[in-house]
C-alpha cells in the first residue's frame, strides 16, 4: 500500500514539473476542448435560426464608424430582396470604449445563433476582441481595421479584417517619406496602448531599418490632446528646420488642435496620417500643409455614388465600400457551404479577402491641396 502512495506521488510530482517546465499545456488544452464545445453549439444553432444573425458593434460618435454603418446596412438591405434564408442585422451603436466593447461582444458571444459579429471598428480593441471572439468560435470580421503581422498565433483564430496588414500600410507611408528633399521626421502619437501608439512604434522600427531617414523624432501626448501638452516639445523640434514631414497617428477628434501647432511651427512641413484620420469631415476642411492619407483603392461608377449620396447625405468613400464588400463576402461565402460550419467559413472567407485585396491596391491620396493653389 505504501509503495503504490509512493508511486502515485511520483507520478503526481512529476506531471506538476512536467506542466510547470511546459510539457504539458493544461490551460490551452483546456481552453481548446471548449472552444470546440461553442464551436459546434454555434454551429447548430446557426443552422437552425430562421435567419442569419450578423452583429454590428460601433459608436455613433465616430465618423468613419457612421459610414461603416451606412455601408453595412446598404449591402444588406440589398441581399435580403433576393436571399433564400435572409439576414437580421443586429446593431449596437453606443459601444465607446474598450470596457464597453468587451462587454457587449461577450452577450452575443453568448447568443451561439449569432453567424458573426462585424468589428472591431477601432483597432485599439482588437487584441482583447479577437481573443474573446476566438474563445467562443464566433467569426470576427472587420472592414476598418488592421491585422499586424506582430499578433500572438491563436489556436482558433476568428479574427479576419478586409485590409492588408499593417505593416503595408506603414511601409507605404514610409517610402513616400523616403522620397522627400528633407529627410527628418516628427511622429506625434496618443499615449501608449492606444493603436496609434502602435502604428508609430512600428514606423519608428521601421524609418531606422528601412529608410534613408537624417532623423526620426517621437512625441507622445495623452487623449484628449491639449495645446499645453505639445507645446513645448513642438517648440524645441521646430527649431531643426529640416523636419520635413509630420507622421500623425492620432484620432480626428484630436486633430484641429495638433493641426493649430503645426500651422504655426511647421508651415511647411509634410503632414501624414493613418486610417483612422479618413472621415468625411476631413475632405471638407482646407489645409495649408500638404496632407496624405492612405486609402484602399477601390473602383465605383458615378452613378452608385449619387444614389447612395442621396439616399445616405454622404458619399461612399473607401470605408463604406469595404463594409460593403465584407457583406457581400460573407454572402458569398454562405453559398458556398452546404451548411454553417466554423472552420470552414473562416477558410473561405479568407480566400474572399485574398481575393478582394488582389483587386484593389494601397495608395496615398493628397487632401485638399491642390484646390488651394
Amino acid at each position: 500500500m505504501k509503495n503504490t502512495v509512493i508511486v502515485i506521488l511520483s507520478l503526481v510530482c512529476t506531471f506538476l514539473i512536467a506542466n510547470t517546465i511546459g510539457v504539458f499545456d493544461f490551460i490551452s488544452l483546456s481552453n481548446h476542448d471548449e472552444t470546440i464545445v461553442y464551436r459546434q453549439k454555434r454551429e447548430k444553432a446557426v443552422n437552425l435560426a430562421e435567419k442569419y444573425k450578423i452583429v454590428f458593434l460601433y459608436s455613433d460618435d465616430e465618423p468613419s464608424a457612421v459610414g461603416e454603418f451606412y455601408g453595412l446596412k446598404e449591402a444588406f438591405e440589398q441581399l435580403n430582396k433576393t436571399a433564400e434564408k435572409k439576414y437580421e442585422f443586429i446593431v449596437e451603436s453606443k459601444v465607446k470604449s474598450l470596457v464597453d466593447y468587451n462587454r457587449t461582444l461577450q452577450k452575443y458571444n453568448d447568443d451561439f445563433s449569432v453567424a458573426a459579429v462585424i468589428g472591431p471598428t477601432h483597432s485599439g480593441f482588437t487584441m482583447s476582441a479577437r481573443a474573446l471572439a476566438s474563445m467562443y468560435a464566433m467569426p470576427l470580421l472587420s472592414s476598418t481595421t488592421f491585422c499586424s503581422e506582430r499578433l500572438a498565433p491563436l489556436n482558433f483564430d476568428m479574427y479576419q479584417p478586409m485590409y492588408p496588414p499593417l505593416e503595408q500600410w506603414v511601409e507605404l507611408i514610409g517610402r513616400h517619406v523616403d522620397q522627400q528633399s528633407t529627410k527628418k521626421l516628427l511622429i506625434v502619437s496618443p499615449q501608449k496602448g492606444t493603436f496609434g501608439d502602435f502604428f508609430a512604434t512600428i514606423m519608428e522600427r521601421f524609418s531606422t531599418t528601412k529608410l534613408d531617414l537624417d532623423g526620426s523624432y517621437r512625441l507622445n501626448y495623452t487623449e484628449p490632446l491639449k495645446t499645453p501638452e505639445l507645446i513645448d516639445s513642438i517648440k524645441f523640434f521646430s527649431k531643426d528646420k529640416d523636419v520635413g514631414s509630420i507622421l500623425y497617428t492620432g484620432d480626428y477628434e484630436d486633430f484641429e488642435t495638433f493641426y493649430e501647432l503645426v500651422q504655426e511651427y511647421f508651415p511647411n512641413a509634410t503632414i501624414y496620417a493613418n486610417d483612422a484620420m479618413y472621415v468625411e469631415e476631413v475632405f471638407q476642411k482646407s489645409y495649408k500643409n500638404k496632407f496624405y492619407l492612405p486609402r484602399l483603392e477601390i473602383s465605383v461608377d458615378d452613378q452608385y455614388v449619387q444614389y447612395f449620396q442621396q439616399k445616405y447625405g454622404i458619399k461612399p468613400h473607401y470605408v463604406t465600400l469595404t463594409a460593403q464588400e465584407l457583406v457581400y463576402s460573407i454572402d458569398r461565402t454562405l453559398k458556398k457551404m452546404k451548411k454553417y460550419d466554423v472552420v470552414q467559413f473562416m477558410n473561405l472567407f479568407k480566400e474572399e479577402v485574398k481575393n478582394f485585396n488582389e483587386r484593389n491596391h494601397l495608395s496615398l491620396q493628397l487632401i485638399n491641396y491642390e484646390a488651394k493653389n
